[in-house]
């Protein structure tokens, strides 16, 4: 087992906290600042889950001590992984993964940030960890169902 995934999770976690201090640092809770016609930059506090699912501060241990258990899963799955592409994307799904955690437990929620958005419609704010999430997950599928890599060496 080489370095490298551990070094991408590490990676993965320091963007997502740099970039979460400094839109705390520069905007303003609830303010928005445009960057595209289909991008802004806000700052939100997610108490919840995915999408802001449940999105309360009592449901704050919930989405701390499950993440958890599943970070620890992650890392026995990324020492075992059968091959590189699995531990590329286990590596990207526990870094951000660990971001989040990190967040809920040193701010008492997630920082999320980017906002997507079509007129009207508002895609849920998100921020660097869950693109890592969504990033690791999707190229799992791939390379589990469409190249069939293994995940656990043999």
């Amino acid at each position: 087992m080489r370095l490298y995934p551990f070094l991408l999770v590490f990676s993965v976690f320091l963007v997502d906290q740099i970039t979460k201090i400094l839109v705390t640092r520069e905007i303003v809770f609830g303010s928005e600042v445009r960057v595209l016609p289909f991008l802004s930059l806000i700052f939100v506090k997610n108490f919840g889950g995915l999408f802001g699912l449940m999105n309360r501060p009592s449901s704050n241990t919930v989405f701390t001590v499950f993440p958890a258990a599943v970070c620890l899963f992650l890392t026995f799955l990324l020492l075992r992984a059968g091959s590189r592409a699995i531990r590329l994307s286990l590596s990207f799904v526990l870094g951000g993964a660990l971001g989040n955690i990190w967040d809920r437990l040193t701010r008492g929620f997630v920082v999320d940030f980017l906002d997507l958005h079509a007129s009207s419609f508002h895609w849920p704010a998100f921020n660097v960890a869950d693109l890592s999430i969504t990033l690791g997950v999707c190229l799992l599928c791939y390379f589990s169902f469409i190249r069939g890599e293994g995940w656990m060496k043999n």
